[in-house]
């Protein structure tokens, strides 16, 4: 029995490793695109003029405190050594790995059924497909996996079966830090008002201030999240009445985002979304007429895909393209969703042909994670084709066309006072150089 139990975890453990083995081939480390945003704050801490407001200043929709807190934490520690920074970027996903994980594998030990630890392997191959090339070759990734870590484990937290006031405040604090990473994070908020209002509370009373208190958090949040905000239309992004004005559009958009885990193309990841909000609806329809028998299971993958749905909204209203690398860390836990909500499908129906459909749902969906994993490997390829050159040209700084090849957006002499700063104090690139 125990053998059996091991067989599923030591095949979840097969995505991750290739894709650490992949990660580590073809990574260059270099300062690319935002991290030179991170550059400039690390030469403010060392030089002694890093304020709180550094940190929590709004970049584009977002307020990045936490991740550049981490960032500089451990590039003070390393020397800026990128490779600890993604490292750090794989410890994260696996810990998500881990809470998206925790409701399937409790139900499993509870009702003694190993056969649903099988789904173990589409879990593992969803969070660390390559389909999120940016997230693993970009250190300043950190900010997505932090937002994505934070508010599956706020989630779990308020899917008990019975509200505890314990779970409440760690779901709260993870709540704050996910805003606090990616924009996406204010999902939480609502997203945790509707798990409450499902959860079992022994006292109505309990209830009600348990609402209430969620809700002046979220207010006190919000409050601070947007003092002096801008709502200026940032660079290559749409304006905030784009989907007033194109709904069909933005209709389209939405379900490309949902569905860009599964394809790069636009049109394929779109067919995806669409069949994947249709059956996420179906789920959640029929277990929640059997919610009495998985409540304490169910909740936590409902919450998962509330999450992405409601990150796919904010995003159809700020971003384009929807269905870019960097964006499928937010909607894969959609797919998580689905994957867990289809293991409880199964659990409940009797009828022959309803099991046909969700197994060949789990199969599906499963294939077509996978070929999109597989089929992302030229992205790494063709990163550290462009990447590394231009690593090495940091050293002489005679490229005027630099700061391009490195998505540094500030311009040709924010690049070089930066790499001036970085040499002299022997970080990043310049780490052990002469």
């Amino acid at each position: 029995m125990r053998i059996r139990r091991l067989i599923p975890w030591l095949a979840a453990l097969l995505p991750p490793a290739f894709l650490t083995i992949v990660t580590f081939r073809y990574y260059v480390p270099v300062p690319f695109s935002d991290e030179w945003m991170v550059a400039l704050l690390l030469e403010k801490f060392y030089q002694g003029r890093l304020t709180f407001f550094d940190l929590w200043k709004q970049v584009c929709d977002h307020r990045f405190v936490f991740p550049r807190i981490l960032e500089i934490g451990l590039a003070r520690l390393t020397s800026w050594n990128h490779y600890a920074q993604i490292l750090m970027n794989l410890s994260f996903a696996f810990l998500t790995f881990f809470v998206v994980s925790l409701p399937l594998v409790k139900f499993c030990w509870d009702s003694k059924d190993d056969r649903p630890l099988w789904v173990l392997l589409p879990f593992s191959l969803t969070v660390f497909s390559l389909r999120q090339y940016e997230l693993w070759l970009w250190g300043d990734g950190i900010c997505f996996i932090t937002c994505i870590l934070c508010a599956m484990a706020a989630t779990a937290a308020l899917s008990q079966k019975v509200f505890r006031w314990s779970f409440f405040w760690c779901a709260a604090i993870l709540s704050i830090i996910s805003t606090y990473s990616l924009a996406a994070g204010l999902i939480c908020w609502p997203v945790g008002f509707i798990l409450l209002s499902l959860t079992e509370f022994t006292k109505k009373e309990t209830k009600i201030s348990a609402l209430l208190a969620w809700g002046a958090i979220f207010l006190a949040v919000s409050a601070s999240y947007f003092y002096s905000f801008g709502f200026g239309q940032p660079c290559f992004t749409p304006s905030l009445f784009y989907a007033w004005e194109h709904p069909s559009k933005a209709f389209f958009r939405f379900f490309s985002y949902l569905g860009a885990l599964l394809s790069e193309t636009e049109r394929k990841a779109r067919f995806f979304g669409l069949m994947g909000f249709l059956w996420f609806s179906i789920l959640t329809v029929f277990l929640f007429y059997r919610r009495n028998r998985y409540q304490k299971e169910f909740l936590p993958y409902l919450g998962f895909g509330l999450f992405s749905i409601g990150g796919g909204i904010m995003i159809v209203i700020g971003r384009t393209p929807v269905w870019a690398s960097r964006y499928t860390t937010l909607s894969y836990p959609f797919w998580i969703s689905i994957l867990g909500m289809t293991v409880f499908f199964l659990k409940s129906v009797a009828g022959k042909y309803a099991r046909y459909l969700g197994i060949f749902a789990l199969g599906g969906i499963t294939f077509s994670i996978f070929s999109a994993s597989v089929s992302s490997q030229y992205h790494f390829r063709w990163y550290k084709e462009k990447i590394e050159p231009a690593r090495r040209e940091l050293f002489t700084l005679k490229d005027k066309e630099l700061d391009k090849k490195l998505f540094c957006h500030w311009g040709e002499e924010f690049l070089k006072e930066r790499v001036k700063f970085l040499r002299e104090h022997k970080l990043s690139v310049f780490r052990g150089a002469p």
